[in-house]
């Protein structure tokens, strides 16, 4: 035997009767178990929803998802809205665990769009009083900006780890770079984000 792959449940890495803890035991003593690299450094990332900022801007997302989801009239108005500003108009993405970026990125490209289209409907119902006021929220707007460049090494890092050539040794050596980067960003004083750092406003 070569190699095996399974989930992560129980039944399979389970540490008494487990089928690898069987298998070590009775056919390969020295293998060796370990969980998908991807899906674990997808669920250290959701640990940052128990931030304050970073629950605010999931509860943004959803929002704005649910405002058009089930709205074709609303997005073809945003979409009209993105026509006359020259910008982009397209359905926001619901903001899943496992691709976050790509909403937050949807809503700092859209944001002029968004703002124009919240402000002129936001005499028609709560739910677009309550989106307007997120999006006029400066702290909440420059937490999406400055969590971007994390969720983009976050994401480069799950899709590295997905390709089919990818061993431990790379993961663990991704896994320092990005460490690397994160400390340059968010941590050391001499260089946390420099100007080039942060997403221009549209």
């Amino acid at each position: 035997m070569i190699s095996i792959g399974t989930n992560v449940g129980s039944m399979f890495v389970g540490c008494r009767i487990g089928v690898l803890v069987q298998m070590k035991e009775k056919l390969a003593p020295y293998l060796v178990a370990m969980q998908c690299c991807a899906h674990s450094t997808n669920l250290a990332i959701q640990t940052f929803s128990s931030l304050s900022i970073v629950h605010c801007l999931e509860d943004l997302l959803q929002s704005l998802h649910y405002y058009f989801a089930k709205s074709p009239k609303r997005v073809l108005e945003l979409q009209k809205v993105a026509t006359f500003l020259n910008t982009k108009g397209n359905k926001i993405l619901r903001s899943v665990q496992t691709r976050q970026l790509f909403p937050c990125k949807q809503v700092v490209v859209k944001y002029k769009t968004l703002i124009t289209k919240m402000s002129k409907d936001q005499i028609e119902n709560e739910a677009t009083r309550s989106n307007l006021q997120k999006l006029l929220d400066l702290e909440l707007i420059f937490g999406l900006h400055s969590i971007l460049s994390l969720l983009e090494l976050v994401h480069n890092l799950i899709k590295y780890t997905q390709g089919k050539d990818v061993y431990i040794c790379d993961f663990v050596e991704a896994i320092k770079m990005c460490r690397v980067k994160i400390y340059e960003l968010y941590i050391d004083h001499e260089c946390k984000f420099k100007d080039e750092a942060f997403h221009a406003f549209p």
